[in-house]
């Protein structure tokens, strides 16, 4: 059994105490009539013509009064039925929007989407006339609209009207024109037939500020908001928090997972993935594709003269340079320590990479810290083509790896990959394996 059925059987409930309660005093009233107005009569009328008139008024006015008061009492319990309707009504639609909101929290996993559903919910199914959602800038002052729904559009936010320090808990003004709030404000309100608002906190979940925004809910009638309805309105706030703490979660984690914290750009798995989307795309469309595998000597060189820091800084200032140079469809990753990988999609020849790959080669020029002079990080590179060198994701990188380290590459020039570099790379694989056992044998001798 849920609350709301609980709810209604206290309704059904009260409905019978009513009529009980009416029954009673329209039989109190008839008994005490009946007692003491004959014998009143008796005691004051001695005429029996007289004392007939009497009795025959006394019983039209028995039923004069007793018609009043059984009209009094049924409309007074009426209208307490009716208020205690409405307020089930009103009950049963919060609970509708709860519910929606729940369903919401397990299906959506886009941020938007869940605050601007969780607003067009507080319209359909909780029948407000409109709703907001406000949370907190990242800088943690202010307060920023995320979606709203309804009149909720058409009216200025009333929570970041009110003044310092900001509230923690619920809020509900139940008739606006009666409000210190602005006259602006409560004019708009009324045109748009507003009468009263609700603002719920929506809670941090991991955070110790006590607010990460607020919703906001707008009525058509007075004395919409009660104490019982805001103890449900702040459970839905609660859930729309909740929601946000678990995508947020969901994100870190895909961040994690995929982007290098250091840079933000794409890890190796993200890259794959995207490389092979791009890969099944320029096949349909006959396009080539070309990875080009980089790396900056020169920024190797300093982070190991001046630490971690200053190499970091570096790494930023490429990945930026990088990033801003390709063109919109392009991906570039950090793949390595000192190494970046670029895809340049959708080609119409092969022969285009040249120029896109000597743009960036260029490199930045960074200055670090309180160096006088700017320095330049020229990038040296590797690349293999699709579908010349390579029909597969995973071959393409490979041979693109294997043009910029098989053979010496200068900082400032790419090396395409060639079918003579995989001899080269093996034998110079097998000469390695050689000299290592050679060692273990102890056949080397200085001469």
């Amino acid at each position: 059994m849920g609350p709301g059925d609980s709810h209604t059987q206290h309704v059904t409930s009260s409905a019978r105490r009513i009529a009980w309660r009416i029954t009673g005093i329209y039989a109190a009233v008839g008994a005490l009539w009946i007692l003491f107005s004959d014998r009143v009569l008796a005691l004051l009328i001695d005429n029996p013509g007289t004392m007939l008139r009497l009795q025959t008024y006394q019983g039209w006015a028995y039923v004069a009064c007793t018609g009043l008061l059984l009209l009094w009492l049924l409309l007074r319990h009426l209208r307490q039925l009716e208020r205690e309707r409405a307020k089930v009504s009103r009950l049963n639609r919060t609970y509708q929007f709860l519910s929606g909101i729940n369903n919401a929290i397990v299906r959506v996993r886009a941020r938007e989407e869940l605050l601007q559903t969780a607003c067009n919910l507080a319209v359909t199914k909780g029948q407000f006339l409109g709703s907001r959602i406000l949370l907190r800038e990242v800088s943690g002052t202010g307060l920023r609209v995320e979606a709203q729904a309804g009149v909720g559009s058409l009216l200025p936010a009333w929570v970041a009207m009110l003044p310092e320090p900001e509230p923690t808990g619920p809020l509900w003004i139940n008739r606006l024109a009666e409000t210190a709030l602005p006259a602006a404000f409560s004019k708009t309100a009324s045109r748009q037939g507003v009468h009263a608002a609700a603002a719920l906190p929506i809670p941090h979940w991991s955070n110790r500020q006590p607010t990460r925004g607020w919703l906001e809910l707008y009525s058509g009638n007075e004395q919409a908001f009660d104490a019982l309805e805001t103890v449900l309105l702040q459970e839905i706030a609660a859930d729309i928090g909740l929601g946000l703490e678990t995508i947020d979660k969901s994100t870190n984690l895909q961040t994690l997972a995929y982007y290098d914290a250091l840079t933000g750009l794409p890890n190796a798995a993200l890259l794959a993935d995207h490389l092979e989307q791009t890969l099944s795309r320029a096949q349909h469309d006959q396009r080539a594709v070309a990875v080009i595998v980089l790396d900056c000597p020169e920024l190797t060189r300093v982070a190991d003269v001046r630490g971690r820091h200053v190499g970091d800084q570096l790494r930023k200032a490429l990945a930026e340079y990088l990033a801003a140079t390709v063109r919109d469809g392009d991906t570039v990753a950090r793949t390595g320590q000192d190494e970046f990988t670029v895809v340049l999609a959708d080609m119409a020849h092969s022969e285009d990479v040249v120029a896109l790959s000597e743009r960036l080669l260029r490199g930045p020029t960074v200055r670090v810290d309180d160096d006088p002079l700017p320095m330049p990080l020229p990038m040296r590179g590797g690349a293999a083509l699709f579908p010349v060198d390579a029909d597969n994701a995973e071959t393409l990188l490979q041979h693109a790896a294997l043009a910029l380290h098989t053979t010496s590459v200068a900082p400032g020039t790419c090396e395409f990959y060639s079918p003579n570099l995989n001899a080269v790379a093996h034998a110079q694989l097998q000469l390695e394996h050689e000299l290592q056992h050679a060692l273990e044998r102890q056949e080397l001798s200085v001469v």
